[in-house]
């Protein structure tokens, strides 16, 4: 008998037999691996079917520069309550200053309910926000459209991805005596 060609059939019994549990091994991490993705696939789309609240009290981070001046500042949104709808009109008719408010040019009303609905809806807003929205329209604006999109999506409930989950209605009103 030969000893190198038996050392050769053996090494090569044995390179075939690791070349096979290499195989299988490898097989092995790619299921495990699969499974994860598939975990994780699950987890992604029942996250995707929560519904994300958004808070009724945010905080806004503002930056605001005007001629080189630089100010900031946390603002605190809180979506209006009852009261503070109150205030809201309260200080729309007190910018008014007694006049009709559909009378008043649309730029002016415009600018009264953005100046209110900040008045209103921020928390202790500092008095340079204030003085700037009332000059700066632009600001005032931009400020407002961001309150409004929080109070929109306070009352929306929001799915955390978007549109790809199904809406229930958030109130239904029915009457019996209505349908025919």
């Amino acid at each position: 008998m030969d000893i190198v060609s038996l050392k050769n059939s053996v090494n090569q019994k044995k390179t075939k037999k690791q070349e096979d549990e290499k195989e299988i091994n490898c097989l092995e991490k790619i299921k495990e691996q699969e499974q994860v993705f598939e975990k994780n696939d699950i987890l992604f789309e029942q996250k995707k079917k929560e519904i994300k609240h958004t808070p009724r009290v945010i905080v806004l981070d503002i930056d605001y520069e005007l001629q080189g001046d630089k100010k900031s500042c946390k603002l605190t949104s809180k979506v209006m309550d009852s009261s503070a709808r109150q205030k809201y009109d309260r200080l729309l008719a007190t910018l008014s200053a007694g006049l009709t408010f559909n009378q008043l040019p649309i730029e002016t009303q415009n600018r009264y309910t953005s100046l209110a609905r900040i008045m209103s809806q921020c928390i202790d807003a500092p008095d340079w926000l204030l003085e700037a929205c009332a000059e700066d329209l632009e600001f005032a604006y931009g400020l407002t459209v961001r309150l409004v999109e929080h109070e929109v999506k306070f009352f929306r409930n929001d799915s955390a991805y978007g549109n790809e989950t199904e809406r229930k209605p958030r109130f239904q009103i029915g009457a019996t005596a209505l349908e025919n």
